[in-house]
């Protein structure tokens, strides 16, 4: 039996952690990911760790020196990649329980709710941060303890309350509810219809008299107004593990696991849409829909299309490439200025350039080398490009200047985030290409890595890059960091085109030692060559799967199907869109199966 405690008019602590063992679908003891265990205790969070700053900007972490020990001198230093031996790609996810992140639970009950989506005060996860390196969605740093719980009793019970007294209430209350006469048939109807919604399958006979149990409990043993009691019953569903896990248990077939129509449909929605199926797409998969590989790829573009979807892959794109930091680079006054408004509309700028690349049909490669992208008339004026027409109040499709630069890596958001106070950064533009799109484990550096010295009069950013990081023990790694900025050495600290710095030319040439030292010579052959390496493919795909999924980017780099980053070898085929990797990621062949722990 269920216990119920007066707690501000709410549910206690006990009652919830009670409720965890009461669940007949997924009670939860541990999170299963794959690369990890993430369990109901208090942790200090998952494999990511924390973010590890970069002596040489205050920035993303740097790379770690190695020197050759007994060879007098240092060895050049493979950055360690993320990748699976051969014909292992395409493996199918773990078994686990991920919880729901804080923005997905918010959204559920929005949806479940039918709320303002404008109006609604969040509920918040105390503690919840996400891990440097990973995303919102990644499961093993989704953890549940002691505070968090206790923090998400008393707002989901103030929310009930609140959505049950509220303008909304008759909307809410189902027939045979009547808000003069709460009662036992009243709360029957309430915990079916949105049990069915927060535990996204039927709840079961057994969990309903439960429920209606705990409601009379508060009624006859705690004296609680009916509709209070109600809105602890609610409140309960809220809380309970059902609602704020997703599972991806599947029932055993053979070594594998088969995932149930209801899993599938929370999987899709959540890893597509960013929220809980709705209605339609439940019923559809208790109908069976959901169980033939047609009606999976039926629900997914469905859902792809759909505004949550469109909204939530633009998450996906923001946390990829981070682009929204440019506003908040810490930049010298006296060596840069730098206009709030015009760091603000570096970030739309790029966001209006990602999403139109990925709604239109388009591929990595016009990311990566598209001569257009998004200004408005200040944004123009800051690169130094014509303004007319312009204005303040829209951004308009312009073609960049000839020869300066193509695609992402020329945006200043993304130039002004990865350089120094007081220069461009190298080394924080490498480490970028490499943890972003060649999906290189690039550890952190040394406690003792040396601050790289100042600029200095007639000296090139390059050349004091060179003459401190490319020598000794640091030069086995930075050659793979450093290399990769220098092509990009033709933009400074905050993004604007230069040919020549401190009175030199600018030498942009550099090499990509993780992709067979092949060479390249400025910007714009820079970003070709990267489009047209297989392995800055692969990583695309590796980065959504585990945005959708919930798993670390090495795990997807195993999950995510050769289909989704492999090119038709057809003679002037398109490459594939972004919307179809998308596609691929939760091709039906492989999202219908989980493996063991």
């Amino acid at each position: 039996m269920i216990t119920l405690n007066r707690l501000n008019l709410g549910i206690s602590l006990v009652f919830a952690l009670a409720l965890a063992a009461c669940g007949s679908n997924s009670a939860p003891g541990s999170d299963t990911a794959a690369g990890g265990t993430a369990s109901m205790t208090p942790t200090s969070g998952g494999s990511g760790g924390a973010a590890v700053t970069a002596p040489e900007t205050g920035g993303v972490a740097g790379p770690v020196d190695m020197v050759n020990p007994g060879a007098g001198g240092t060895t050049s230093v493979a950055m360690p990649a993320v990748t699976c031996a051969n014909g292992e790609s395409g493996k199918p996810a773990a078994q686990m329980l991920r919880r729901l992140s804080e923005a997905e639970y918010n959204n559920s009950l929005i949806d479940v709710f039918a709320a303002d989506p404008v109006a609604w005060q969040k509920i918040q996860f105390v503690g919840d941060l996400r891990q440097s390196g990973k995303y919102s969605t990644y499961s093993a740093a989704l953890q549940v303890n002691t505070p968090w719980l206790s923090s998400l009793v008393d707002a989901t019970f103030d929310k009930a309350q609140s959505l049950l007294t509220g303008a909304q209430a008759p909307t809410l209350l189902v027939a045979p509810c009547n808000a003069a006469a709460i009662d036992a048939a009243c709360v029957t109807a309430m915990v079916q219809t949105y049990g069915y919604r927060l535990f996204r399958r039927p709840i079961a006979d057994a969990e309903v008299t439960s429920y209606v149990g705990l409601f009379n409990q508060g009624v006859t043993t705690l004296a609680m107004d009916p509709m209070d009691a109600l809105s602890g019953t609610l409140a309960a569903l809220m809380q309970s593990p059902n609602a704020l896990y997703i599972s991806e248990l599947g029932t055993a077939t053979g070594s594998s696991f088969a995932l149930s129509g209801y899993e599938l449909a929370s999987i899709l929605s959540y890893g597509l849409t960013g929220t809980t199926p709705s209605k339609a797409l439940l019923d559809s998969a208790g109908a069976g829909a959901l169980d033939t590989p047609d009606g999976i790829a039926a629900a997914t573009q469905t859902l792809i299309n759909s505004p949550q979807g469109q909204a939530h892959m633009s998450q996906f794109f923001l946390q990829w490439l981070s682009y929204d930091g440019a506003p908040y680079a810490a930049k010298d006054p006296n060596v840069y200025t730098l206009p709030n408004p015009v760091a603000t509309a570096m970030v739309t700028e790029t966001q209006m350039f990602v999403d139109q690349t990925y709604q239109t049909g388009g591929s990595l490669a016009d990311l990566l080398t598209s001569p257009n992208t998004y200004v408005n008339a200040s944004l123009a004026t800051f690169y130094g490009w014509p303004t007319a027409g312009l204005t303040d109040t829209a951004f308009t499709s312009a073609q960049r200047p000839a020869g300066q630069g193509i695609g992402l890596l020329a945006q200043g958001g993304f130039l002004t985030r990865a350089g120094s106070p007081n220069s461009s950064s190298p080394t924080q533009r490498g480490l970028f290409v490499l943890r972003q799109m060649l999906c290189k484990d690039v550890p952190p550096p040394p406690a003792d890595v040396p601050v790289i010295s100042p600029p200095a009069p007639g000296m090139t950013t390059r050349q004091r890059y060179e003459t401190q990081h490319a020598v000794g023990s640091c030069g086995s790694c930075h050659s793979h960091l450093d290399q990769i900025g220098f092509g990009l050495e033709n933009f400074d600290g905050i993004g604007k085109y230069r040919t020549t710095e401190e009175g030199q030319a600018i030498d942009a040439s550099g090499y990509l030692e993780d992709l067979n030292h092949t060479t390249f010579t400025g910007p714009e052959d820079l970003a070709r060559k990267l489009a047209a390496a297989p392995e800055v493919a692969q990583c695309m795909a590796a980065q959504m799967t585990a945005y959708v999924l919930g798993v670390s980017v090495s795990d997807a780099m195993c999950i995510a199907p050769a289909s989704a980053y492999t090119a038709d070898p057809t003679p002037g085929a398109a490459p594939l869109s972004l919307a179809n990797v998308l596609t691929h990621v939760v091709d039906p062949a492989h999202l219908q199966t989980r493996a063991g722990p």
